[in-house]
């Protein structure tokens, strides 16, 4: 049971920004907010984690390439993929994630793909500075 579920549901639907792209399913932002649908959207949760079931439409996302913003346009490499999921799934994931880090504690190194942290760049600079340090101490050796 996910404490106070609709109001999780409600404040991430109102974190959405009506700009965000719709997926396959076609349901854009704005109709989620304008028909206030967090009831629905919360039983939907709770069914979801009652019999451990993903509805196959929310699995299905649309692939799309976004320019990096350098390099030659037609380059792939210069080209990174991305996947756009339904608005539905995006809020479902949203409010679980939430409730998720109300229930467990990360260890104080994870820092990618964790909001509101410096990012994974800390992490390979001490990676790197340890690996240098290795480096010189076998040439002393």
């Amino acid at each position: 049971h996910i404490v106070n579920g609709i109001q999780n549901v409600k404040q991430v639907i109102k974190s959405l920004t009506y700009d965000s792209s719709p997926g396959l399913d076609h349901v854009l932002v704005r109709t989620v907010k304008e028909l206030d649908i967090s009831r629905i959207i919360q039983l939907i949760i709770t069914i979801m984690l009652a019999t451990f079931y993903v509805p196959d439409k929310l699995k299905e996302g649309r692939p799309i390439l976004i320019y990096k913003g350098k390099g030659d346009i037609n380059n792939i490499s210069s080209w990174r993929p991305i996947t756009i999921y339904s608005v539905l799934r995006r809020i479902i994931e949203k409010v679980l994630d939430k409730e998720l880090k109300k229930q467990i504690e990360l260890n104080h190194n994870q820092r990618g793909f964790v909001s509101n942290l410096a990012g994974c760049h800390i992490n390979s600079r001490l990676i790197n500075s340890c690996l240098k340090d290795a480096h010189k101490r076998i040439k002393t050796v």
